[in-house]
């Protein structure tokens, strides 16, 4: 028989405050930041952050510009700075504040729980097209099927990283309040969203 202490602890675990935050989870090419941008025109008031942005911005406070932000992961190891572990407590952190947020990071779902947790579903082969035609990452691949076998490997790696580091396993469906292929247009995508956010929110 479970334990009423037990019982009460796994009740507050159950009930975490809902908060006005949306984490978005998707592999490269999936489009997080084009249907975070979407969801900001649905969403009167709500902001806008990524791990990529707060990694400028912790870059930023050692010097590194835009333009230079490519050599900061190198620098933090020579100098031993803990900069997984610093943007991984700014995630957490966010999880703290009453603002509306919308937050594009692959491991949002995992440090803000009490949030609104979103897997945007996207084949690799779909993923590996659109990050070949993407002019901003032009002449970055050869074609398609280096994309393709590039994603895979990343998704290997990431996948045994967050089991080892901790102990999730962001493949399942369980971690997550909504899953949307994205097949859909990204209008679409960040309409669908809004509505099972709304009523996720204002219900239970």
């Amino acid at each position: 028989m479970v334990r009423l202490e037990k019982i009460i602890e796994m009740k507050k675990i159950i009930t975490l405050p809902k908060q006005e935050i949306i984490t978005l989870h998707g592999i490269p090419g999936s489009g997080k930041s084009s249907t975070a941008n979407e969801l900001l025109a649905l969403l009167t008031g709500f902001s806008h952050t990524s791990t990529g942005k707060i990694a400028r911005e912790i870059g930023a406070g050692y010097g590194f510009k835009e333009d230079t932000f490519d050599a900061f992961p190198k620098y933090a190891r020579e100098k031993n700075i803990p900069y997984d572990e610093i943007i991984d407590n700014r995630l957490k952190s966010l999880g703290n504040e009453k603002s509306k947020l919308i937050v594009d990071s692959r491991l949002g779902y995992f440090f803000i729980p009490n949030s609104f947790k979103v897997v945007l579903e996207t084949p690799l082969e779909v993923a590996a097209e659109r990050i070949f035609n993407d002019p901003n990452r032009k002449g970055k691949y050869a074609n398609v099927e280096e994309v393709y076998k590039a994603l895979l490997e990343r998704e290997k790696s990431d996948k045994t990283k967050y089991l080892e580091l901790y102990n999730t396993d962001y493949s399942l469906a369980s971690n997550f309040n909504y899953g949307v292929p994205t097949t859909f247009r990204t209008g679409e995508i960040a309409n669908m969203i809004f509505v099972a956010f709304r009523d996720w929110y204002i219900t239970n």
